[in-house]
């Protein structure tokens, strides 16, 4: 129940007026209040709560612009969080079309409004499978996303399975199995990104209707926000043809990237970082690997490169490091190896590839 409460205030001895004093918030609780979470955000103003038991709800969710705080009953429990589940595959009138994030905001929410304690899962949609953003700043943390695609044809530009265009606060959630052509779980999100776990999310490329070309980013796409204390493991580029894509775990993010492990992420190039032209301060890259071309970790990069750990990395140059121009300072390099990659050619001759600096290639930073 809202409870609004005016004091009468004198302005002259003809005429009083109304004024609010304190205005308390009010809480839903689905399905006790509404059968469905959309009824209750319908209902819902700013810094109103939304209270959702466990249960798996079929649902596309539209914020439409309001500050609200959506959440599980016990976002901090693993179990409420893994069984208060999303799902997006919606076939109501709302959205004729197949393609459809689990949630939609409208792009002018701010901080003050939270996610946290769902699973996300079912959905496909170009512009984010599970939270297409717009630009918002919402808060969303302690969430999973599992299983969700960033594929179809409303974006001519697909990316982001899980999340796509969200600028607020990314915090302690945990991505699995998403995919899209660039970014398998994240894209275009430029707020801070933090406490994370992205395990085996692929970047697929894109072949078919249009011109190959390889993904980018197999978990995160042009983040350029803060990057900070999260795990990336068994993150995936594939290869569909034209040697343009890599960075098994993160492609063209060029803010901050601190205290993450990347561990066994692949690509045809830029095992787990491709292009990320920010600070790489404290990170651990352990066993990451560039299938077919250069940085068995990192390749082709511009920012500082300072008190990293590089370890067991491969690639056919620069098992750990390639064409990275800006400062390399007190990392700890040990086991990082190039080798020799045999294909063979139309008339059935076998073509050896070059094999330079098992650390280090191309880089020309002090």
């Amino acid at each position: 129940m809202r409870s609004v409460f005016y004091c009468l205030v004198g302005l002259s001895l003809v005429s009083l007026i109304g004024i609010p004093c304190s205005i308390q918030a009010a809480k839903y609780e689905v399905p006790a209040d509404f059968t469905t979470i959309q009824a209750a955000i319908d209902s819902a103003t700013h810094g109103d709560e939304i209270v959702v038991a466990t249960g798996t709800y079929i649902e596309t969710l539209f914020v439409r612009g309001k500050n609200i705080h959506l959440r599980s009953t016990a976002p901090l429990s693993e179990r409420t969080v893994r069984y208060t589940i999303i799902d997006g595959r919606y076939d109501g009138p709302l959205i004729p079309s197949p393609e459809r994030s689990c949630v939609k905001f409208s792009g002018t929410e701010t901080e003050e409004c939270v996610v946290e304690g769902f699973t996300f899962t079912g959905a496909r949609s170009s512009t984010g499978g599970g939270l297409d953003g717009g630009g918002a700043h919402a808060t969303v943390r302690n969430c999973r996303f599992i299983s969700l695609s960033g594929l179809g044809r409303k974006s001519d530009y697909p990316s982001g399975g899980a999340i796509n265009d969200l600028d607020g606060l990314i915090e302690d959630n945990f991505f699995f199995e998403n995919f899209s052509e660039d970014g398998g779980a994240v894209s275009h999100c430029d707020g801070t990104i933090r406490g994370n776990h992205f395990e085996q999310n692929m970047a697929t490329g894109v072949g078919g209707y249009k011109v190959y070309y390889e993904g980018k980013g197999g978990a995160l796409y042009n983040c350029d926000g803060r990057i900070i204390d999260n795990d990336f493991v068994s993150n995936e580029c594939l290869r569909s043809g034209n040697p343009i894509g890599g960075g098994g775990a993160m492609y063209g993010c060029d803010g901050w990237i601190a205290g993450n492990r990347l561990e066994s992420n692949t690509a045809p190039s830029g095992g787990a970082l491709l292009a990320c032209h920010g600070a790489i301060i404290g990170n651990r890259f352990e066993n990451n690997q560039a299938l077919e071309r250069e940085g068995g970790a990192v390749s082709n990069s511009q920012g500082p490169i300072v008190d990293n750990e590089f370890i067991g990395n491969i690639a056919n140059s620069g098992g750990a490091l390639h064409n990275c121009s800006g400062l390399i300072s007190g990392n700890h390099f040990f086991g990082n190896e190039c080798f020799l990659s045999v294909t063979i050619g139309a008339l059935g001759a076998a073509n050896v590839s070059y094999a330079r600096g098992g650390a280090l290639e191309g880089c020309v930073g002090l």
